[in-house]
Formats: structure tokens, C-alpha cells, sequence
């Protein structure tokens, strides 16, 4: 994932953490704001509560909540309480609920929010390409019992994509596993294999 959003408030004690916070949740970032700033609040009717104070006016009460200007729905936010075509609603007969101002979800409670932007970017599905093609390469290695310091060919062909983000990122790959050449074709080795990798065909074939 991209981003995830947390309280400005609480950044004093969680900035220290912001690493271990990332590595374990897979964001690339943490950004601290205002839940202004990240969701929209709109205001809920409870219908059956509702219904039961203030009966057939439930339908033009309901749609009043929908279309709730901002500082209606400030003043419930603030106090508990707001006049909607002039009756009162309380928390007894609506809650906010918050929309993500962002491409993902928002959970909100008293303690708290977090919202985690769950859009990926063109680059973020690189680098789970990236990362599945390592560790099946790294499998293959395992599987063959070489040394931890032989130095592997590997062959890869199948998807056009994922030869391409191969051939991109191939100084990392090679760097991680240990590979000295990458051929795109299909060679004799000692393990081939073919992988699926998030819906991609890949055969992979290692030798030294």
C-alpha cells in the first residue's frame, strides 16, 4: 500500500515508531493530519430510533440528514444535538459516519482514526512483481541445495510484463539472489519451473 493517515495529535508518540508502523503494515508512507483533512463526515439516522419519535416525518428527516449542510453537521459533532426541519435530533437518533476523502477506507472511533489509501500505483505493482520474482527465484534456489554464495544462471520466459519488469529492476533481483546472468529463453538447468505470479505466467529455469 501507499499511504496510511493517523492523528496529528498522536504523532508525538507514534513518529517514533513510524518505521516498524510501515514495515509491518506495507505502506510507504505515514502522514499525520487533521480527520478534516482525510474524510468527510455525513450524518446517519438511526430509522427505527427515529421512526419511533418521530414516525411518518422519518422519510423528510432522512433525506434532510442526507443533504445536511457542514455546519449542521459541525453543530452535531460538536454539541450532540441539531435541529433538523425543526426537530431535534440527538445522538439517541443519528451518529457521523466518515467518508475517505482518498481512494481507500477510513475507520474512525472515540480513541481515534486511521485511513489507509488501498490505490496502487503503477510502481507499487512493480515492486510486488519484484518481490514475488525474488522469492520464487530464491525457492529454486533452496530447492537445488547450492551454496549460499554460488553465484546462479537463471532462464525466464512467459509473460511479456513480467520479462520487462524483470529486465528493469534486474540489478536488484540479481543483487539479492546472486544471479551473474539472466537469459530470456529457454534453457537446460538443473530445476525448471513455472510460476504463477499474481495471475502471470512465468517458467524459470536455474543452472550454474
Amino acid at each position: 500500500m501507499s499511504t496510511l493517515y493517523l492523528p496529528l495529535q498522536q504523532e508525538p508518540v507514534l513518529s517514533k515508531f513510524r518505521d516498524t508502523i510501515a514495515d509491518e503494515l506495507n505502506v510507504k508512507a505515514i502522514e499525520f493530519v487533521q480527520l478534516d483533512d482525510v474524510a468527510q463526515p455525513e450524518l446517519y439516522l438511526n430509522l427505527k430510533e427515529v421512526g419511533k419519535t418521530y414516525g411518518k416525518l422519518l422519510p423528510v428527516l432522512n433525506q434532510a440528514a442526507k443533504q445536511a449542510a457542514a455546519e449542521v453537521i459541525q453543530t452535531f459533532q460538536q454539541t450532540g444535538q441539531v435541529e433538523l426541519e425543526g426537530h431535534l435530533i440527538t445522538r439517541e437518533h443519528a451518529e457521523l459516519r466518515f467518508q475517505p476523502r482518498f481512494p481507500g477506507v477510513i475507520d474512525v472511533s472515540a480513541r481515534g482514526f486511521a485511513g489507509l489509501v488501498t490505490e496502487l500505483s503503477e510502481s507499487l505493482v512493480e515492486e510486488g512483481y519484484v518481490r514475488e520474482i525474488i522469492s520464487k527465484m530464491q525457492m529454486m534456489r533452496k530447492e537445488v541445495n547450492y551454496n549460499v554464495t554460488d553465484h546462479v544462471t537463471f532462464s525466464a520466459v512467459g509473460d511479456a510484463q513480467l520479462l520487462s519488469v524483470l529486465q528493469r529492476n534486474l540489478s536488484e533481483i540479481a543483487a539479492t539472489v546472486l544471479i551473474q546472468e539472466v537469459r530470456y529463453e529457454t534453457l537446460t538447468g538443473d530445476l525448471s519451473k513455472e510460476w504463477d505470479v499474481n495471475g502471470k505466467a512465468l517458467t524459470l529455469t536455474v543452472r550454474k
